[in-house]
């Protein structure tokens, strides 16, 4: 597969908190290349209050960076493991259910269908 190696910055112009996630091409076959253009192109078509958001992107000799909203807060495994592993019916609906299903739902209703549903990929 391929990875990226995500740092948390801070926007010159809003002085707001961002993510870079930056990918390097030298280190990926061109299948994997496509994705990664794939993966900005759609993510660009994507708004909802539920999706993270992405700024910008661009591509600096042979690396891609996406300029992502901040998500303030923990994902979804960290919360598990601060709850020893279960949470309650409330917070699981309130917390993680309701928002987690409405953006599910909305990809969907784009053709989307997300590949990497997992604990840590749910802030």
């Amino acid at each position: 597969g391929y990875s990226s190696v995500v740092y948390r910055a801070q926007c010159r112009r809003t002085g707001l908190p961002c993510v870079l996630k930056v990918y390097c091409l030298d280190a990926v076959i061109d299948l994997y290349k496509f994705q990664i253009f794939r993966e900005v192109w759609l993510h660009a078509r994507l708004d909802h209050e539920n999706i993270i958001k992405l700024l910008a992107a661009f591509q600096e000799g042979d690396q891609v960076v996406l300029v992502e909203e901040y998500a303030d807060g923990r994902d979804l495994l960290a919360l598990l493991q601060r709850h020893g592993g279960r949470l309650s019916e409330a917070l699981a609906v309130q917390a993680v259910l309701r928002p987690f299903v409405r953006a599910l739902a909305y990809m969907h209703a784009q053709g989307l269908l997300h590949r990497d549903v997992k604990p840590e990929n749910i802030l």
